[in-house]
């Protein structure tokens, strides 16, 4: 089974990795194909390259 997570992020740089790991970490989610989409909204920092 397919999950999809759509994470809005405002000047998020420093949370991504982390919140992706995590994700990517959980164990109760290992079965699952994991798609993670971050929406950028505007962001000033350097959320978007990431």
């Amino acid at each position: 089974m397919k999950i999809s997570l759509v994470v809005p992020v405002f000047n998020e740089e420093d949370t991504i990795p982390i919140f992706y790991k995590t994700v990517r970490e959980f164990n109760e989610l290992k079965e699952y194909e994991i798609e993670i989409v971050f929406i950028n909204d505007g962001s000033k920092d350097a959320t978007e390259s990431i």
